[in-house]
């Protein structure tokens, strides 16, 4: 078998229970399902990238770190590991990412988008990567239907996912709207069990408590598991902010959950139009108290203690088949 590199994670080892971000669950899931074609290794630390130069016999590497290899290693000043590491490794330099940016020279021969890529931005990609037969190939957006299943809820109250708030100040944010509108549902008699994920964890929270209007701090991470049993009897998952992607969203998806997805002034969907397709749960509306408030008191007329999802979501957002789809690319550049 040929040896492949992983390099992503938490700078733990990669299992279950240290999963906690985007790059760490990614790296697990692709690593189970690659271990089948390939002879894998694993590099966890972001900062870690060195550690690939000690592995014999690479023949490609992997980064699930965002852009990994132009993001952590060219734009962080390390040229010269970045030659060492083209150098060292036989066959491609590969990256996921969510697909959406073409402001800096990307220098890996392969991304793997979670996103459908557009022919305009790819083209533009190409014109300004340092390697010109850069190949953008979608991966997909995944989650686990085993880990990621519904499961029997205590009551048939409806249950509120309120996702986390921006990162930065100044962004787009709707938990506000979400607060408001939740307030004059319960007051038409609607009954909801709601929890926000927050600076503090994952809290269940009630009227009576006030809005944290605090940006989202990176490294305040919830252990993967804890997120993934909330999301198990989540009817209603709520974005807040605009995003490129969603990896939460699609877990809670996975879990039977339906995603509130606000749009923008200009009508655009905080989550990419290309990604909500016809197996995904999903409602898009302009952000209100009052459009809100209608919304969930109909959902709370149907909440039921136990969700289903559909075998077209299960069949096409899996891990198994974005390992296929990285596996079918590499396979053609031997």
């Amino acid at each position: 078998m040929k040896k492949l590199v992983i390099w992503g994670g938490n700078d733990k080892t990669l299992e279950r229970e240290n999963l906690d971000s985007h790059a760490s669950v990614t790296a697990y899931f692709l690593t189970c399902e690659l271990r089948r074609y390939y002879d894998v290794v694993n590099v966890t630390g972001m900062d870690c990238a060195r550690a690939i130069l000690d592995c014999d016999n690479v023949w490609a590497v992997l980064s699930t770190f965002q852009r990994g290899f132009t993001n952590r290693l060219i734009q962080k000043g390390y040229s010269k590991l970045f030659q060492a590491i083209r150098s060292h490794v036989s066959g491609p330099l590969c990256s996921v990412y969510d697909f959406n940016y073409d402001d800096v020279p990307y220098v890996e021969d392969v991304i793997f988008s979670v996103r459908p890529p557009s022919e305009r931005l790819t083209k533009s990609i190409r014109r300004r990567a340092r390697n010109s037969n850069i190949r953008i190939i979608e991966m997909g957006w995944c989650a686990d239907s085993i880990e990621c299943s519904p499961k029997e809820k205590d009551d048939d109250a409806l249950t509120i996912f309120i996702d986390h708030p921006p990162y930065v100040a100044g962004v787009r944010d709707c938990t506000a709207a979400y607060y408001g509108a939740i307030r004059r549902a319960r007051k038409t008699g609607a009954r909801f069990r709601v929890f926000v994920q927050s600076n503090l964890g994952v809290v269940e929270v009630d009227d009576t408590m006030p809005l944290d209007r605090h940006p989202y701090e990176r490294s305040q991470k919830v252990p993967w598991q804890e997120m993934i049993t909330r999301y198990a009897t989540t009817d209603i998952f709520c974005l807040t902010t605009p995003q490129s992607a969603c990896l939460s969203a699609m877990e809670a998806v996975m879990c039977g959950a339906k995603l509130y997805v606000p749009n923008d002034f200009f009508g655009r969907p905080f989550i990419p139009r290309e990604l909500l397709t016809p197996e995904i749960p999903f409602e898009t509306f302009r952000p209100s108290e009052a459009r809100l408030a209608d919304m969930l008191c109909k959902e709370a007329s149907r909440s039921v203690v136990l969700k289903t999802r559909s075998e077209d979501l299960v069949e096409r957002h899996s891990w198994h088949l974005a390992a296929q789809r990285i596996h079918a690319t590499l396979n053609e550049m031997k």
